[in-house]
């Protein structure tokens, strides 16, 4: 099953429940490489560090990891997830990877430390989506049927619950005055924020 799929200029990266993440030249379609962890590590999402050339991925085992893209190399993981519990979610934007976990959390990590910084707490079901703006601004979506508004500079509590849907969020988009959201209910959801 495919988990994820992101691009840059010239590639394409797709990955997916084999533990695989294959690498696309976007003009012409070729497979150009393909990285395997082992052991056997489902990905469920995958997403392009554009800050380093880098793939970030969430997986079943081992939370985050970060692979570079010419060398193919794991550069990193992140743990901190529970354990029991996959990584549906990943974002990479400047010295923090976000990712939201079938635990219910949000987790901030910190790359220079290699550790998580910060944990959201406040979905009652699996986050399988996120996104960041550059305005320390993160949103979540969960099975919960809820998207959240989180400030990274008061990770207390979330600054806004957005309700509408009647089914689990996975989509997720934002930029600094809205956040559009898609859900297993069907539909799509506008919310503005204040």
């Amino acid at each position: 099953m495919l988990a994820g799929l992101d691009s840059n200029n010239a590639l394409i990266a797709s990955a997916s429940w084999d533990s695989c993440i294959n690498v696309w030249d976007l003009a012409t379609g070729t497979l150009l490489r393909t990285l395997q962890d082992s052991p056997v590590n489902p990905i469920y999402s995958l997403t392009w560090d554009h800050f380093r050339n880098a793939f970030v991925t969430g997986c079943k085992r081992f939370g985050v990891q970060v692979w570079d893209v010419e060398s193919g190399l794991k550069l990193g993981t992140f743990i901190g997830h529970d354990a029991k519990n996959q990584v549906n979610s990943v974002k990479a934007c400047d010295e923090r990877i976000i990712s939201g976990g079938s635990d219910h959390t949000v987790k901030i990590w910190d790359r220079r430390q290699r550790a998580c910084a910060s944990t959201l707490l406040g979905h009652r079901g699996s986050v399988m989506c996120v996104d960041y703006d550059q305005n320390d601004k993160v949103i979540s979506g969960s099975y919960d049927s809820v998207t959240k508004l989180w400030d990274l500079r008061r990770t207390a509590s979330a600054l806004s619950t957005f309700e509408g849907h009647s089914s689990a969020v996975f989509s997720l988009q934002m930029d600094a005055t809205k956040m559009i959201s898609g859900s297993a209910d069907t539909t799509i959801k506008i919310f503005r924020f204040l």
